[in-house]
């Protein structure tokens, strides 16, 4: 093999080690965030996935398996429809038409602020949560 090759070669092997190291570092924190949400919550969580490789990963099937508080509701691998999160990123998006704004962090701003407002609207939400046609009150699956 020739010095290109073999540089080529090294480079791949990087790129798939920060890849594995980004996966397990992804799935250690959301492993801890599920971990908080029940502890403050003090009660079950639904949760519903795409199909991030920190969310399919053997590691994180062993996890949600060991919690007996946990539904996962895993996600085909591309169907916004049923993704509750797209109904929020689009009321959103609807609101932000015809936005002025003179800097980044304006936009940023009124995203944060819409966002914290979405959460004190729980009839939005419930529709947002309707309008996928999932049942959350289907037994645990895990992902």
């Amino acid at each position: 093999m020739d010095q290109a090759a073999l540089s080529s070669e090294l480079a791949e092997l990087r790129g798939e080690l920060e890849r594995l190291r980004l996966d397990v570092a992804r799935t250690t924190t959301l492993r801890r965030q599920l971990d908080a949400a029940h502890q403050q919550l003090d009660g079950p969580i639904v949760v519903v996935w795409d199909n991030l490789n920190a969310h399919v990963s053997a590691r994180m099937r062993r996890y949600v398996a060991g919690r007996a508080w946990s539904r996962v509701f895993q996600l085909p691998p591309y169907a916004p429809e049923l993704n509750p999160t797209e109904g929020v990123w689009s009321h959103l998006k609807r609101g932000l038409t015809n936005l002025t704004s003179r800097s980044i962090d304006e936009v940023a701003s009124l995203v944060k602020t819409r966002l914290k407002r979405m959460q004190y609207r729980p009839t939005l939400l419930t529709g947002i949560t309707t309008h996928t046609g999932l049942d959350f009150n289907r037994p645990n699956t895990s992902p």
